[in-house]
């Protein structure tokens, strides 16, 4: 078995990223914020012929940025953060 076979698919995810981003841009919700920093990571995972080097590249540099916007959010912190988040919205 390829161990890469449990990615999704590269386009997708990438897809799915920036409108996660998007998203939290709009709400400001931790838990997109986290599935950001989520995918970011999956992206460097992919071969170099599914994923070129430097996207997995900027992917990394990101993930980074996002884990600091994770830090900086008001009540971040695990479930109840979530859970207080949630009655905002």
């Amino acid at each position: 078995m390829n161990k890469h076979e449990d990615l999704p698919d590269p386009d997708a995810l990438i897809a799915s990223t920036l409108s996660l981003m998007t998203g939290f841009v709009r709400t400001g919700c931790p838990r997109q914020a986290t599935l950001v920093s989520r995918q970011l990571t999956y992206l460097q995972c992919y071969p170099d012929s599914q994923m070129p080097p430097i996207l997995k590249s900027v992917a990394r540099r990101l993930r980074a940025e996002w884990e600091q916007v994770l830090l900086t959010l008001p009540n971040s912190g695990g479930a109840d953060g979530l859970v207080e988040m949630a009655k905002l919205h």
